[in-house]
């Protein structure tokens, strides 16, 4: 069965000499379609919805645990992602699939875990300016709080009146690698009505200084991980390590998690390996 690769994540670091220090450029361009057999689990759904905020559309990748057709009571946490391509499927992904799905039913085995995970697939060529709230010199164009506009207005609206959610900010998490943990934080931040849980994976906080200015409590108590690897290059792991230090100074709270892990790099290695105990940590209590 052909499979068109939608999209490939290139991910590149060149050191600069100006204010920045590093230039970390991520975008997607599409290429030829490759013929991949579907690694998805058959629970896992694609669904194209209208993006109304950004005036255009988005396929979405909904992945249901397995007790959910049997267990017709039954309501599940929500766990939103960017990047939707790279999180189920070998046949869609570019430099290797996460595996979500079968770490969920893994988890689901081993721990009771189950909940209801949403991947949107990411703009390709518009990934970045769909992924970043402010704009930057090298990304001119930020769409961030549209997208969350779409998330919020849209999609989330949508999923609780087709599938059977946990609709409370706690039950509902928002998580992401690079551009999409930078998006992740400040979708934690500005809108924690709607998310009570955040997994920010390897941000990118070099195209938003901002991030710095805008981390300030706000007054609502959320579960907020954050992981990077020891070998990311450029600026990524002292930004890393500043974020840190501004979130601790004013949250000793144990809902907040900063990981480190040694010699991980910028890939999507690093997060499918971490993921089953990160989604154990954003999700405690594992049965719902």
């Amino acid at each position: 069965m052909n499979k068109w690769l939608s999209g490939g994540l290139l991910l590149c670091a060149g050191v600069l000499l100006g204010a920045l220090g590093v230039q970390l450029t991520e975008q997607w361009t599409h290429n030829e379609p490759v013929d991949r057999p579907s690694t998805a689990v058959a629970r896992v759904q694609v669904h194209t919805l209208a993006m109304p905020s950004l005036n255009r559309e988005r396929a979405v990748r909904v992945y249901l645990p397995p007790s959910y057709a049997d267990n017709t009571e039954r309501h599940y946490p929500v766990l939103y992602l960017h990047d939707g391509q790279n999180l189920f499927d070998e046949a869609t992904s570019f430099l290797g699939e996460w595996s979500l799905d079968e770490t969920l039913d893994a988890l689901a085995v081993s721990h009771g875990l189950e909940i209801i995970a949403i991947g949107i697939d990411n703009g390709a060529e518009l990934r970045a300016q769909e992924l970043i709230p402010w704009p930057h010199p090298e990304l001119p164009v930020a769409e961030g709080d549209r997208y969350l506009d779409f998330i919020e207005k849209t999609l989330k609206p949508w999923a609780d009146n087709r599938f059977r959610t946990r609709t409370a900010a706690e039950h509902t998490a928002i998580l992401g690698s690079s551009l999409g943990g930078l998006i992740s934080h400040y979708a934690a931040h500005t809108r924690p009505q709607l998310f009570g849980k955040a997994g920010v994976l390897s941000p990118s906080y070099w195209v938003s200084e901002q991030s710095f200015a805008m981390t300030q409590p706000n007054g609502v108590h959320q579960r907020l991980l954050f992981l990077m690897g020891e070998k990311e290059g450029g600026s990524m792991v002292p930004d890393f390590d500043r974020m840190q230090q501004l979130m601790r100074a004013t949250n000793t709270e144990d809902t907040l998690l900063f990981h480190t892990v040694a010699h991980g790099q910028h890939n999507e290695t690093l997060w499918r390996t971490h993921l089953g105990w990160v989604l154990l940590w954003l999700f405690p209590g594992a049965t719902y």
